[in-house]
């Protein structure tokens, strides 16, 4: 889609003389296609900004940044994106991993551990909403939302949560939203994104995935609780605490099976080593059998020439008496 920058802005002069309205130039920059972009507070802000300066954000350096914005209608990237708009998660997501690429070296202030851990987790399926490139302590942040139901992503995102030096604050959003909010920070977050996977580490840390969803259940039932004392609708709470509870019970037998899988694993590795073991065990029998079967033929063999030499000295005696 090619946006016409010289209709665009007549239509800007003709909006701000009552003539026109803000459909027909939100049409013009992109239409619907501005839905899959942006939120609708930010589509707002987009036209406002054009129509009060000229250009779609204030912070753009040179033009209108209309070339930016057509760029992100036909899923390019163009230009320096590191103070533009939040662009919605599930947008970056869909971009080819050439243009997910550009977007994180475009976002990410020259930091290039920064860049390329965006592109780690944006290649896994895992959505960023903001993350730390200039900060008064300058400590690495990801914010991340996972749905309910993506339990891959919640699992690297608990092994990225429990690796060393790292912290993280969450919560649940129901309601319809069902999504888990994520913030992770550490001086090594960065770090720990660089590799083509995440280590598994024991580490004696809450899940955060879990710990989320009890929160929520609790914060529901203190509802409840309230709404009925003031003989308020609880339905739409009473269905959020249901999910709530059958979302931990479902946590709950994974994590179950989960366990038993890792005690089967571990027994599995015992059984390895054993196995391993055993042929150095059979060598060394075989090399102790070797030396105690060579004994004993030297100790035949011994016994063999003793009774030679007692047969040949009683033959001499005879021959002597013989004489």
């Amino acid at each position: 889609m090619k946006l016409d920058k010289n209709r665009i802005l007549k239509t800007v002069e003709r909006i701000k003389e009552g003539k026109e309205t803000k459909d027909t130039l939100r049409k013009l920059l992109g239409g619907e296609r501005l839905d899959d972009i942006f939120d609708e507070g930010t589509q707002k802000a987009l036209l406002d900004n054009i129509i009060d300066s000229g250009k779609i954000h204030n912070m753009m350096p040179d033009g209108t940044g209309l070339d930016v914005l057509e760029g992100l209608v036909n899923n390019e990237i163009k230009g320096d994106l590191s103070n533009f708009y939040m662009i919605k998660p599930d947008y970056i997501l869909q971009l080819s991993p050439e243009q997910q690429k550009n977007m994180s070296e475009s976002i990410s202030c020259g930091k290039k551990d920064l860049s390329r851990a965006l592109q780690n987790l944006w290649s896994r399926g895992i959505r960023t909403e903001a993350c730390t490139t200039k900060s008064s302590d300058n400590i690495p942040m990801l914010q991340l939302n996972i749905k309910a139901n993506e339990l891959e992503n919640q699992t690297i995102v608990q092994q990225l949560y429990e690796q060393e030096g790292i912290e993280a604050t969450f919560y649940f959003g129901g309601y319809g939203e069902n999504v888990f909010h994520i913030n992770l920070f550490g001086d090594k977050l960065y770090d720990y994104l660089q590799g083509d996977s995440i280590p598994v580490v024991k580490v004696q840390k809450e899940n955060i995935f879990e710990n989320a969803m009890r929160e929520n259940l609790r914060f529901c039932e203190d509802m409840n609780k309230s709404y009925i004392k003031n003989g308020m609708d609880t339905e739409e709470v009473e269905k959020e605490i249901v999910a709530s509870k059958k979302w931990l019970r479902e946590f709950e037998n994974r994590q179950k099976k989960i366990d038993e899988n890792e005690e089967q694993e571990m027994l599995r590795q015992e059984k390895r080593k054993e196995w391993e073991i055993k042929p150095e065990m059979q060598k060394e029998i075989q090399r102790e059998s070797e030396q105690i079967a060579r004994k004993y033929r030297e100790k035949d063999q011994l016994s063999k020439n003793k009774n030679q030499l007692y047969q040949g000295n009683g033959k001499e005696a005879e021959e002597d008496m013989q004489v």
